[in-house]
């Protein structure tokens, strides 16, 4: 294990009462993240694979903790960005709480596959406890969502994750982003939003004389590989009509999180002054699936009978969508789900979403049984691009409905 010195994370929020009225908010710490130890092993791949690249299998300790005197967190989610290469695969996948401890080996194609019975493993999990969500895999990050259990928020303490990673020959570090996000159980005195801070880490990759023994790929034809891809991305697009509203959206956004999806709203994206055009636009063109929440002013906006200089990010969210079907329709009518909440109306949709000749997503309450005709619709929507999605949670028939 690595003993150079890692890096913390603080977690912490802003008042959302003080920032609407411009005073100056303090953020409130409400826990950390400690990434306390590292090892990186190369990995001997077959001649001719992967050229001009050199792959490492790279184990990383975290440490989650929590305030006493705060809420219970949802979600907490753990996470790494390469600024140069890429992660070809990590572990844990997708797990469940009775997920039991686990070893792998890394095979030819560099996937992390469980060890048989015989075979010298290369990484080791230990029992899950917990339900996990794996996103990026493919990409140059990936990020762990732990999830809350219905009668307590996610624990504190270790966790231990493996990542093969990609990097040009002649590497000698890499440098990651580590990032770090969570939502908190809402209470009635706790309007607070995350305050995301990320974090900076080199880890230095052995070289000659201290190179650690090499991982030994083995044959992909002999190991047994079941590959989940991660889980389909969604943005929402939503008014702030008021507090009511908002807090519905994102209990309705944890709740499709807990399904498996990789959800993104505004408010999981941190305080941080940012471009909001920029990130709509990027949001929702590297959308699986753009969900629109019907409330008053959302169809107010989007039928143009909304002052312009109010809700801005709705006129430029709804603006882009629109432009986007009108460039493509047939796929974006597939990648586009019009949504009613508890408590909302069908009227409330604008009409170029067709909410009355296609179908809508009626949600009568936010449970995992309501939303399985919506979690259908994205299940089919993956297998119809070519994937093998990531197990949803469809329960009971709820109700997609189209008027005839």
């Amino acid at each position: 294990m690595d003993s150079t010195p890692g890096v913390t994370i603080e977690l912490a929020v802003l008042d959302q009462d003080s920032k609407r009225f411009g005073v100056a908010s303090s953020p409130i710490r409400t826990g950390s993240v400690q990434v306390h130890g590292w090892q990186v092993h190369p990995i001997r791949v077959a001649p001719g694979q992967f050229d001009d690249a050199k792959a490492y299998l790279v184990k990383l300790n975290y440490e989650l903790e929590t305030t006493p005197s705060t809420p219970e967190l949802n979600w907490f989610e753990f996470g790494v960005e390469l600024r140069a290469g890429s992660v070809v695969d990590a572990v844990p996948h997708h797990t469940q709480p009775t997920q039991t401890s686990l070893s792998y080996v890394v095979n030819d194609h560099l996937n992390l596959v469980p060890a048989t019975n015989g075979t010298t493993s290369a990484a080791h999990l230990p029992a899950a406890g917990e339900t996990i969500h794996t996103f990026g895999v493919g990409s140059n990050g990936v990020r762990w969502q732990h999830r809350a259990e219905p009668d307590a928020g996610v624990r504190p303490g270790s966790r231990v994750v493996w990542l093969v990673t990609l990097v040009e020959q002649g590497s000698t570090h890499l440098d990651l982003t580590v990032v770090a996000r969570f939502d908190q159980r809402p209470t009635l005195d706790w309007n607070v939003l995350p305050a995301l801070t990320p974090a900076d880490l080199r880890i230095d990759l052995p070289t000659a004389p201290n190179l650690r023994p090499a991982v030994t790929t083995q044959p992909a034809n002999a190991t047994t590989v079941t590959l989940l891809p991660s889980g389909p991305r969604v943005f929402i697009s939503y008014a702030h009509d008021n507090d009511a509203h908002k807090q519905q959206v994102r209990d309705f956004a944890n709740l499709l999180m807990g399904c498996g999806s990789d959800v993104r709203l505004d408010q999981f994206a941190g305080p941080g002054r940012k471009d909001w055009f920029l990130w709509a636009i990027d949001n929702i063109d590297n959308a699986d699936f753009v969900i629109v929440v019907a409330s008053p002013k959302c169809m107010a906006v989007g039928e143009g009978k909304a002052d312009r200089n109010e809700n801005p990010g709705m006129h430029c969210e709804l603006g882009v969508i629109r432009d986007r079907l009108q460039g493509d329709r047939e796929l974006w009518e597939r990648k586009l789900l019009p949504v009613v909440l508890p408590g909302e109306s069908v009227d409330n949709l604008p009409v170029f979403l067709q909410p009355q000749a296609m179908n809508r997503y009626e949600i009568d309450e936010l449970t995992e049984d309501a939303l399985s005709d919506l979690l259908a619709a994205i299940h089919h929507g993956i297998e119809d691009d070519g994937r093998s999605p990531v197990v949803l949670t469809v329960t009971t028939t709820g109700r997609a409905l189209a008027d005839s």
